[in-house]
Protein backbone atom coordinates (compact mmCIF):
# COMPACT_ATOMS: atom_id res chain seq x y z
CA UNK A 1 0.00 0.00 0.00
CA UNK A 2 1.35 3.44 -0.92
CA UNK A 3 0.35 6.76 0.57
CA UNK A 4 1.43 10.17 -0.54
CA UNK A 5 3.43 11.62 2.38
CA UNK A 6 1.38 14.83 2.52
CA UNK A 7 -1.87 12.80 2.65
CA UNK A 8 -0.50 10.65 5.48
CA UNK A 9 0.55 13.73 7.44
CA UNK A 10 -2.79 15.40 6.79
CA UNK A 11 -4.73 12.43 8.18
CA UNK A 12 -2.54 12.34 11.29
CA UNK A 13 -2.90 16.07 11.86
CA UNK A 14 -6.67 15.97 11.31
CA UNK A 15 -7.20 13.01 13.64
CA UNK A 16 -5.00 14.39 16.40
CA UNK A 17 -6.52 17.84 16.22
CA UNK A 18 -6.03 20.23 19.09
CA UNK A 19 -6.05 17.49 21.74
CA UNK A 20 -2.33 16.82 21.36
CA UNK A 21 0.61 19.17 20.87
CA UNK A 22 2.22 18.77 17.45
CA UNK A 23 5.80 19.61 16.56
CA UNK A 24 6.10 20.39 12.88
CA UNK A 25 9.05 21.79 10.91
CA UNK A 26 11.42 20.05 13.33
CA UNK A 27 14.21 17.56 12.72
CA UNK A 28 14.41 14.82 15.35
CA UNK A 29 17.96 14.14 16.52
CA UNK A 30 17.16 11.34 19.01
CA UNK A 31 14.76 10.16 21.67
CA UNK A 32 15.11 8.68 25.14
CA UNK A 33 12.47 6.37 26.54
CA UNK A 34 11.68 5.91 30.23
CA UNK A 35 8.96 3.82 31.82
CA UNK A 36 6.55 6.75 31.77
CA UNK A 37 7.37 8.93 28.74
CA UNK A 38 9.52 9.53 25.68
CA UNK A 39 11.72 12.62 25.47
CA UNK A 40 12.35 13.91 21.97
CA UNK A 41 15.49 15.95 21.23
CA UNK A 42 15.43 18.15 18.13
CA UNK A 43 18.32 19.58 16.11
CA UNK A 44 17.32 23.13 17.10
CA UNK A 45 18.08 22.26 20.76
CA UNK A 46 14.45 22.02 21.90
CA UNK A 47 12.91 18.97 23.54
CA UNK A 48 9.39 17.62 23.98
CA UNK A 49 7.80 14.66 25.74
CA UNK A 50 5.23 12.22 24.41
CA UNK A 51 3.79 8.74 24.83
CA UNK A 52 4.09 7.54 21.22
CA UNK A 53 6.57 8.19 18.40
CA UNK A 54 5.62 7.44 14.79
CA UNK A 55 8.87 6.54 13.04
CA UNK A 56 8.23 7.77 9.52
CA UNK A 57 11.30 9.96 9.25
CA UNK A 58 12.93 8.59 6.12
CA UNK A 59 16.05 6.83 4.96
CA UNK A 60 18.42 8.25 7.58
CA UNK A 61 15.91 7.78 10.39
CA UNK A 62 16.68 9.25 13.81
CA UNK A 63 13.89 7.07 15.21
CA UNK A 64 15.55 3.90 13.86
CA UNK A 65 18.95 5.07 15.16
CA UNK A 66 17.60 5.70 18.68
CA UNK A 67 15.52 2.52 18.76
CA UNK A 68 18.31 0.20 17.58
CA UNK A 69 20.87 1.87 19.86
CA UNK A 70 18.52 1.23 22.78
CA UNK A 71 18.02 -2.38 21.67
CA UNK A 72 21.80 -2.88 21.36
CA UNK A 73 22.38 -1.47 24.86
CA UNK A 74 19.75 -3.85 26.23
CA UNK A 75 21.42 -6.81 24.49
CA UNK A 76 24.83 -5.79 25.87
CA UNK A 77 23.44 -5.74 29.42
CA UNK A 78 22.23 -9.31 28.83
CA UNK A 79 25.65 -10.35 27.51
CA UNK A 80 24.32 -10.83 23.98
CA UNK A 81 27.20 -9.13 22.14
CA UNK A 82 26.44 -10.63 18.70
CA UNK A 83 22.81 -9.49 18.88
CA UNK A 84 23.95 -6.03 19.99
CA UNK A 85 26.36 -5.84 17.04
CA UNK A 86 23.59 -6.91 14.63
CA UNK A 87 21.20 -4.27 16.02
CA UNK A 88 23.83 -1.53 15.54
CA UNK A 89 24.49 -2.71 11.98
CA UNK A 90 20.80 -2.11 11.22
CA UNK A 91 21.05 1.62 11.93
CA UNK A 92 22.54 2.68 8.61
CA UNK A 93 20.62 1.74 5.46
CA UNK A 94 22.23 -1.01 3.43
CA UNK A 95 21.78 -1.04 -0.34
CA UNK A 96 20.15 -4.33 -1.29
CA UNK A 97 21.01 -4.14 -4.97
CA UNK A 98 17.47 -3.09 -5.88
CA UNK A 99 16.92 0.16 -7.73
CA UNK A 100 13.62 1.98 -7.22
CA UNK A 101 12.19 4.37 -9.78
CA UNK A 102 9.12 6.54 -9.25
CA UNK A 103 7.14 9.05 -11.24
CA UNK A 104 4.04 10.99 -10.28
CA UNK A 105 1.75 11.85 -13.18
CA UNK A 106 -1.15 14.30 -12.96
CA UNK A 107 -4.32 12.22 -13.29
CA UNK A 108 -5.90 15.02 -15.34
CA UNK A 109 -3.19 14.68 -17.99
CA UNK A 110 -3.77 10.93 -18.22
CA UNK A 111 -7.56 11.20 -18.19
CA UNK A 112 -7.70 13.73 -21.05
CA UNK A 113 -6.50 11.16 -23.57
CA UNK A 114 -7.49 8.00 -21.68
CA UNK A 115 -10.52 8.75 -19.47
CA UNK A 116 -11.14 5.05 -18.73
CA UNK A 117 -7.52 4.20 -17.95
CA UNK A 118 -7.30 1.54 -15.24
CA UNK A 119 -4.60 3.47 -13.33
CA UNK A 120 -7.22 6.12 -12.54
CA UNK A 121 -9.44 3.70 -10.64
CA UNK A 122 -7.39 0.73 -9.45
CA UNK A 123 -3.89 -0.31 -8.52
CA UNK A 124 -1.98 -2.25 -11.13
CA UNK A 125 0.97 -4.59 -10.67
CA UNK A 126 2.91 -6.06 -13.60
CA UNK A 127 6.05 -8.19 -13.73
CA UNK A 128 8.78 -6.66 -15.92
CA UNK A 129 9.37 -10.04 -17.49
CA UNK A 130 5.99 -9.58 -19.15
CA UNK A 131 7.72 -7.05 -21.41
CA UNK A 132 11.31 -8.24 -21.71
CA UNK A 133 13.63 -10.83 -20.25
CA UNK A 134 14.73 -9.82 -16.76
CA UNK A 135 14.56 -11.27 -13.30
CA UNK A 136 11.15 -12.60 -12.30
CA UNK A 137 11.32 -10.31 -9.25
CA UNK A 138 11.44 -7.11 -11.31
CA UNK A 139 8.09 -5.35 -11.17
CA UNK A 140 6.23 -2.17 -11.96
CA UNK A 141 3.13 -0.88 -10.22
CA UNK A 142 0.87 2.10 -10.58
CA UNK A 143 -1.63 3.43 -8.11
CA UNK A 144 -4.02 6.35 -7.97
CA UNK A 145 -2.81 8.20 -4.89
CA UNK A 146 -5.46 10.89 -4.57
CA UNK A 147 -5.16 14.64 -4.91
CA UNK A 148 -5.26 14.10 -8.68
CA UNK A 149 -2.09 12.06 -9.16
CA UNK A 150 -1.13 8.59 -10.35
CA UNK A 151 2.08 7.16 -8.92
CA UNK A 152 4.11 4.80 -11.09
CA UNK A 153 6.88 2.96 -9.31
CA UNK A 154 9.30 0.23 -10.22
CA UNK A 155 11.69 -2.03 -8.33
CA UNK A 156 14.56 -3.47 -10.38
CA UNK A 157 17.08 -5.74 -8.67
CA UNK A 158 19.16 -5.75 -11.83
CA UNK A 159 21.18 -3.09 -13.61
CA UNK A 160 19.69 0.26 -14.54
CA UNK A 161 17.25 -0.17 -17.44
CA UNK A 162 17.96 1.49 -20.76
CA UNK A 163 15.61 4.19 -22.07
CA UNK A 164 14.12 1.69 -24.54
CA UNK A 165 13.47 -0.77 -21.71
CA UNK A 166 11.83 1.93 -19.61
CA UNK A 167 9.66 2.94 -22.58
CA UNK A 168 8.68 -0.67 -23.22
CA UNK A 169 7.58 -0.97 -19.58
CA UNK A 170 5.77 2.32 -19.13
CA UNK A 171 4.07 2.69 -22.53
CA UNK A 172 1.74 -0.34 -22.20
CA UNK A 173 0.73 0.64 -18.69
CA UNK A 174 0.20 4.31 -19.36
CA UNK A 175 -1.52 3.91 -22.71
CA UNK A 176 -3.52 0.67 -22.27
CA UNK A 177 -1.85 -1.11 -25.17
CA UNK A 178 0.60 -3.94 -25.73
CA UNK A 179 2.79 -1.78 -28.00
CA UNK A 180 6.47 -2.29 -27.24
CA UNK A 181 9.42 -0.09 -28.15
CA UNK A 182 11.98 -1.42 -30.55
Amino acid sequence: MVFHRADFQSVLLRKLGDRYPLHTSKRLRSYQQSSSEITLSFDDGTTATCNIVVGADGLHSAVRRSMLTEVAESYKKEGREEDAKEALEGIEPLWTGTNAYRAVIPAETLSKDYPEHRALTASLHVRFSTFFSRSSTDSLSSQYIGKGFVSVFSFCPSSIPTLNEIDSILYPILFNTDRRST
